[in-house]
């Protein structure tokens, strides 16, 4: 499809002033479409991230515009979007300085596959309906580890960015004219976090990653048990917590043609395997001692990589709501749930659980936990004389036998 321009977005830059093989890659993606012409423009985006206390040698737009030149594609060709320090920032000067002077309104827009859910709500947030823009996704391949570090920080930085421009009018990109980079959103400095990492140590490139850790095969074997259960994606609500028990997992939601809900999980760390087994025994062994307020298995792979459940969601019971009624929230204070927990609880004092081996927290597993985290905390200089943080610590440790 024809677009009055290509959009490339930066992704980090060494203190040389290098940019990572995922740039370039996306660089290529776009040469490619520039040379087939999807567009005769190519638009290339950011400075550096604000998170930097030093320099590079030159901006991210300004050695993205240099390789694509080497790429063959004329200067002429190229605008520079040069102001941004961010995803956010890019998308409001992309619009105020390129998009509304130049009278542009169809945009293909190449990403790498870890970022395109993010990319794409705040693209269309910003910019609004009266653009129209195609997105190109390009695989990113890196040690599975940093795969999925970087896949889960997406997904916070995602959620954060909503919460960031919830009270945002789709398309009033002015309401962001005096935000950058003064906002809480930014002093709590998650965004930025990869490229401020490349900046430090350069991310090198994984010619093969392993099928556990392919987005692609998770999202084969996802469409595949939705067809196979005559499953429709639905969107995550407010409304509905699916989540049981514990765990790192990547969660797909569905719905039949009943309105029934159900939930496909997929571990993202080969560590977690022991936690995914051990959800199905407990979910296994509460059915069978009739505890009908857990979730029902519906099918488990453990031959597939990676492995993966899916359960149906008991609405309005306790499967995955246990630490929102029953923790902190409100409705704990309210008697309907109160009753239903202590009816809840007796059911789980007379489960028999003699075949199945879990850990057991006793006091020294608290104690222990507590001080490690009390020692992350501890990493942070601003809370090393927080006299709340130490009243907290002996609080906790004076109470500890009450767990």
């Amino acid at each position: 499809m024809k677009s009055q321009a290509i959009v490339v977005l930066s992704g980090g830059i060494t203190k040389s002033g290098t940019i990572p093989f995922f740039v370039k890659s996306r660089l290529d993606s776009a040469f490619q479409l520039y040379h087939n012409g999807v567009s005769g423009k190519c638009v290339v985006s950011g400075k550096w991230t604000y998170l930097l206390s030093e320099e590079p040698l030159q901006s991210e737009s300004d050695s993205m515009s240099s390789y694509l030149q080497s790429l063959g594609v004329s200067e002429k060709r190229i605008i520079k979007e040069n102001e941004s320090q961010d995803t956010i920032s890019a998308a409001y000067y992309i619009k105020k300085n390129i998009c509304i002077p130049l009278r542009i309104h169809t945009l293909t827009m190449v990403v790498s596959d870890f970022q395109k859910d993010r990319v794409k709500f705040i693209f269309d947030k910003i910019l609004g309906p009266d653009y129209l823009i195609t997105y190109v996704v390009n695989e990113f391949k890196i040690p599975s580890h940093l795969h999925w570090e970087i896949f889960v920080y997406e997904k916070h930085m995602l959620l954060r960015t909503k919460v960031f421009l919830r009270g945002m009018t789709v398309g009033d990109h002015e309401f962001l004219q005096y935000k950058f980079y003064d906002a809480t959103f930014y002093r709590e400095k998650n965004s930025g976090y990869i490229k401020k990492s490349i900046f430090i140590q350069p991310l090198h490139k994984k010619k093969t990653t392993k099928p556990h850790y392919s987005l692609r095969n998770i999202n084969k074997i996802k469409q595949n048990v939705f067809h196979t259960y005559n499953l429709s994606d639905v969107q995550f609500a407010k409304e509905v917590e699916p989540d049981f028990w514990t765990g790192w997992f990547l969660n797909f939601l569905g719905k039949d043609k009943k309105d029934n809900f159900y939930l496909l999980k997929f571990p993202l760390f080969r560590k977690d395997k022991i936690n995914f087994s051990n959800e199905i025994r407990i979910t296994e062994l509460l059915r069978m001692n009739k505890c009908h307020f857990v979730p029902q298995l519906m099918d488990q792979s453990f031959t597939d990589t990676p492995s993966w459940y899916l359960y149906r969601v008991i609405a309005g019971k306790m499967a995955g709501k246990f630490s929102i009624y029953y923790s902190y929230s409100h409705h704990f204070y309210h008697a309907v749930f109160l009753n239903q927990f202590i009816s809840h609880l007796k059911k789980l004092r007379t489960t028999q659980h003699h075949d199945i081996l879990l850990h057991s927290w006793n006091t020294k597993k608290y104690r222990e936990n507590f001080e490690h985290l009390f020692k992350k905390l501890l990493t942070y200089p601003e809370l090393v004389s927080s006299a709340t943080l130490f009243r907290t610590r002996t609080t906790f440790l004076d109470k500890i036998n009450l767990y």
